[in-house]
């Protein structure tokens, strides 16, 4: 018979769907905001010998961060940028302000800069990703919970307030959970990886919630998509 989860292990798999699910799209979203889409291949171009820093001095990107900038055939596109990548590029191109304690260190509460709020999405990212329980103590996640979620919402905009609040109330097994743990699994993203390891080990405990990730095709992939990600990851 399955185990069921206890309270800390699910404060750990929605706070997972936060980080993982929802951070990079509301980072992607203000991101846009600060490279348009139209010129952000022309502003890479500008910035390179940056960015060629960053990639072969400071070794901060890695060779497919750094061929997914600067690579022949389609245009560039933040699509195809995972977070950390993105965050890269705001704190070293943008011009955006760091947080006063800097990104390595959690923001306080009273700092609600654009530089700080992506601060706190590293740092909680860190944090799940580095887990060795894969549990939060309630106070624990409800304190995560709604600095990270203010932070996506001034970051992203209403929408993502609304997403971050229906999120919360939301049940493991409802399908806004189950296409975001599902696309955790697909992502390319090493700390996405780490934690579609520790997802799975949680959510096999329950039926449900392994029905769900036997259910391999996140809904908006299905198709084609989902055979062009595939590939991608066998590469």
């Amino acid at each position: 018979m399955a185990l069921s989860l206890t309270v800390e292990e699910t404060n750990f798999l929605r706070l997972v769907a936060l980080t993982i699910g929802v951070a990079p799209r509301a980072v992607r979203c203000y991101f846009d905001g600060v490279f348009h889409p139209n010129n952000l291949q022309t502003t890479l171009l500008n910035q390179q010998k940056t960015i060629d820093n960053l990639r072969y001095r400071k070794k901060v990107l890695t060779s497919v961060q750094y061929n997914t900038l600067f690579h022949s055939g389609s245009a560039v596109t933040s699509k195809n940028f995972d977070i950390t990548l993105m965050i890269c590029l705001l704190r070293n191109i943008s011009g955006i302000a760091p947080p006063v304690t800097g990104y390595d260190t959690l923001p306080s509460p009273s700092d609600i800069s654009k530089g700080a709020d992506l601060a706190r999405i590293k740092h909680y990212r860190n944090k799940i990703a580095h887990s060795t329980d894969s549990k939060l103590l309630s106070q624990e996640f409800e304190d995560a919970w709604n600095d990270l979620g203010t932070a996506i919402g001034r970051l992203g905009g209403i929408v993502f307030q609304q997403e971050c609040f229906s999120l919360k109330s939301s049940n493991l097994d409802s399908e806004c959970y189950k296409d975001i743990l599902l696309n955790i699994r697909h992502s390319q993203d090493e700390v996405s990886h780490t934690m579609a390891n520790m997802v799975e080990a949680l959510t096999k405990k329950t039926l449900d919630m392994e029905n769900i990730l036997q259910d391999t095709v996140p809904q908006n992939i299905r198709g084609k998509e989902y055979v062009q990600l595939n590939k991608l990851i066998i590469e």
